[in-house]
């Protein structure tokens, strides 16, 4: 039994470059990024937290102020009792000077009380805030502490993965971008052939081969990503333990080296729902397999164009130099659109057969696979990039909304409807109409009569041909004659009936739906008994003309 050929890529490549290791440069990647988010997060819990001190301390010296304010206050206070006690003691002085020097001091002792309200209310709303900076200085410390914990905790891991990967392992990488790529690739063909070698029908082969051609591709993207936040982590734990670290730069790279690899992730999707469809698809025969396959190439090699065009345009937007221009070239979401509409004019056409079972669309892995990278692509430039792609969207066609109609309409359509049936009938009926089928196949008898290809039998056939078409003649002019006289007959009959109906039709009849269903059966029975009667005759004489055109054909 084969193994998955998507299967069999990925362990290769978790050999090659030691992803199965428990310290490996993939890890390392995924370390580097807590990392810088645990750094970043602990760096802004500290700020808070410096912050808020600050605030604090600066409550408390108002409190500070406010308290020797109201001390002073307090002094000079009881210096002003202190005077007017002894303004009691002073008996020497004039009556009217004694009261100036009430006033004075009474006024003094207001003024001071005053001051001393004003302060007492700043006071007590300095309490509360200090109090509230307490309980939130508490909550901060708390907070920084845990912060601090995951934080040296995501280092440690850190420092720990970065020491012991393997050496080799990154050289392995460095070198997987220049020549040695290419023997990979004979080397990856022969272990997947080898793979499906006992099968009925086997592997494709250039199936294989482009599929193992992108997995490379994508393989070089990664490393190439791998390898620099590799030397980017050294760096970083070189500037944590300097006290130097500057995270913009590593954010920068975080951000350009996640994009680039969740598109990556979307496209290798998209490749193994490109391997399983060759496995799937061999329920067909050997014979069909191969044709499907043929065409599953094709239409890999299209979508591959517009895929690099994604990840080109991705790479311009990382660099800054994506605009409107490279929008309008290299987005093409109309391509999407045409895979969809295929894919739903196959579902109705499936759908129309009524068919028992399920039967896949043999473009479905296409579908789905162009439209996950569709997506992410999306995702990634709006969140990340915060690029609005509205104005490059297509606007699906509105559906049509059927009106309901009132009963009244309906039941009146209907009734139409139906006696306009009714009328075809009785016409087709006294015109002899019914029997026209025999009367085409004689016709088309002799029609075949005049095409044979033989000049021997053209001559012999040709006093037969005279004969058949003077006896048709005179039959025909014998038709015409009892038509006329039958046509007559029921004109009369018709013009009988339409008198009486005239007579007993009244104003309380026009209001009714019954008397204008009747007179409306009566016009179109009028106009279409004479139509029918015009068609008949030229049918009668296009019959003529065509076999004297055949008589004299030579």
């Amino acid at each position: 039994m084969y193994e998955r050929s998507a299967i069999v890529l990925e362990r290769y490549f978790e050999k090659l470059f030691k992803y199965d290791e428990k310290s490996n440069i993939k890890r390392n990647y995924k370390n580097y990024c807590n990392l810088v988010n645990k750094l970043e997060n602990y760096q802004e819990v500290s700020e808070a937290e410096d912050k808020m001190m600050d605030e604090y301390e600066q409550i408390a010296k108002r409190i500070k102020t406010i308290q020797k304010t109201q001390e002073s206050l307090y002094k000079r206070n009881l210096k002003l009792q202190e005077e007017r006690s002894n303004i009691f003691q002073n008996i020497d002085e004039p009556g009217e000077d004694i009261e100036k020097y009430f006033k004075r001091v009474e006024n003094e002792i207001d003024k001071n009380n005053e001051q001393t309200k004003q302060i007492a209310g700043e006071f007590v709303k300095a309490i509360n805030e200090f109090n509230e900076k307490s309980s939130t200085r508490t909550k901060c410390g708390r907070n920084r502490r845990s912060v601090e914990n995951d934080y040296n905790t995501t280092l440690e891991e850190t420092v720990d993965n970065f020491k012991n990967i393997n050496v080799e392992a990154i050289e392995q990488m460095r070198q997987f971008n220049g020549e040695a790529g290419k023997n990979i690739e004979k080397e990856i063909r022969e272990k997947m052939l080898k793979n499906g070698e006992k099968e009925k029908v086997p592997f494709d082969a250039e199936v294989i081969d482009k599929a193992i051609s992108l997995e490379v591709e994508i393989q070089k993207k990664e490393t190439i990503c791998y390898c620099n936040v590799y030397d980017r982590t050294r760096k970083l734990l070189e500037e944590i333990k300097n006290g130097t670290c500057k995270l913009e730069r590593h954010k920068k790279l975080i951000k350009d080296c996640s994009a680039k690899i969740k598109f990556l992730n979307a496209l290798r999707e998209y490749l193994i729902q490109f391997l399983d469809n060759e496995r799937l698809t061999i329920v067909n025969g050997e014979k069909e397999h191969r044709n499907l396959m043929k065409e599953a190439c094709k239409g890999f090699e299209a979508d591959l164009v517009e895929i690099n065009n994604l990840y080109e345009l991705l790479l311009r937007e990382m660099g800054n130099k994506a605009n409107k221009k490279a929008y309008r070239e290299l987005y093409n979401i109309e391509y999407l659109r045409k895979l969809e509409k295929k894919e739903q004019e196959f579902e109705d056409k499936i759908s129309s057969l009524n068919l028992i079972g399920t039967i896949i669309n043999p473009n479905y892995w296409r579908t789905e696979g162009i439209r996950k990278i569709y997506s992410t692509f999306a995702e990634i430039v709006t969140e990340e990039y915060e690029r609005d792609l509205s104005e490059f969207k297509i606007e699906e066609e509105p559906e049509e909304v059927e009106i309901d109609e009132p009963e009244e309409e309906i039941e009146e359509k209907e009734a139409e409807e139906y006696e306009e049936s009714e009328i075809d009938k009785k016409i087709d009926e006294i015109l002899g109409l019914t029997s026209s089928s025999d009367e085409d196949d004689d016709w088309k008898d002799d029609f075949d009569l005049g095409f044979d290809d033989d000049e021997d039998e053209e001559i012999e056939q040709d006093e037969e041909e005279e004969e058949i078409d003077d006896e048709y003649i005179l039959e025909d002019d014998e038709d015409e004659d009892d038509d006329t006289q039958e046509s007559m007959k029921f004109s009369e009959y018709f013009l009988e009936d339409e008198d009486d109906i005239e007579v007993e039709e009244d104003d309380e009849e026009d209001d009714n739906l019954e008397s204008r269903l009747r007179r409306r059966e009566e016009d179109n029975f009028d106009q279409k008994l004479k139509r029918k009667m015009e068609e008949k005759s030229a049918q009668k004489k296009n019959k003529k003309g065509f076999f004297g055109k055949l008589m004299n054909r030579d």
